[in-house]
C-alpha cells in the first residue's frame, strides 16, 4: 500500500471558509465585538470577576479600529491550540459548562467556529 501526504493550501482554505461565512467587511467588526463580549462573560463566569469592559477606539487619520477588553485573555496554549488552528474553538465547551451551572449570561456567548 502506498501512503500519501495530505496537503493543504492554507491561504485558499482560509479564503474559501472565511469568504463564505464573512462576506461583508462589517462582519469583521462584529466578530471582534462578539469575541470581546465572550471574553468578558467567560471572565465573569469562570473567574468570578466583575462584569467586563469593552473599549472601542477609532482613529480616522490612520483608518484603524481598536477593540479591547478586560476579559479572560488567552494563554500560550490557547494561542497554539485554538487561535492558530483553523476550526478549533473551546468556547462551546466553556459555554455549555457555564450554562449547566446556571450562569445565564453564558447563553449569549457567540463563538464556536474557530475561524
Amino acid at each position: 500500500m502506498v501512503q500519501k501526504s495530505f496537503k493543504t493550501n492554507i491561504p485558499q482554505l482560509i479564503m474559501k471558509l472565511g469568504g463564505n461565512l464573512y462576506n461583508d467587511p462589517y462582519i469583521a467588526a462584529r466578530e471582534l465585538l462578539q469575541n470581546a463580549n465572550d471574553a468578558c462573560v467567560l471572565s465573569e463566569g469562570l473567574l468570578g470577576r466583575p462584569k467586563g469592559r469593552i473599549n472601542i477606539i477609532t482613529d480616522q487619520k490612520h483608518c484603524t479600529l481598536t477593540i479591547s477588553d478586560n476579559g479572560i485573555g488567552m494563554t500560550t496554549y490557547d494561542l497554539d491550540d485554538f487561535l492558530s488552528t483553523i476550526g478549533s474553538s473551546k468556547k462551546e465547551e466553556l459555554k455549555a459548562d457555564l450554562v449547566r451551572k446556571h450562569f445565564e449570561p453564558a447563553r449569549g456567548i457567540a463563538g464556536r467556529f474557530g475561524i
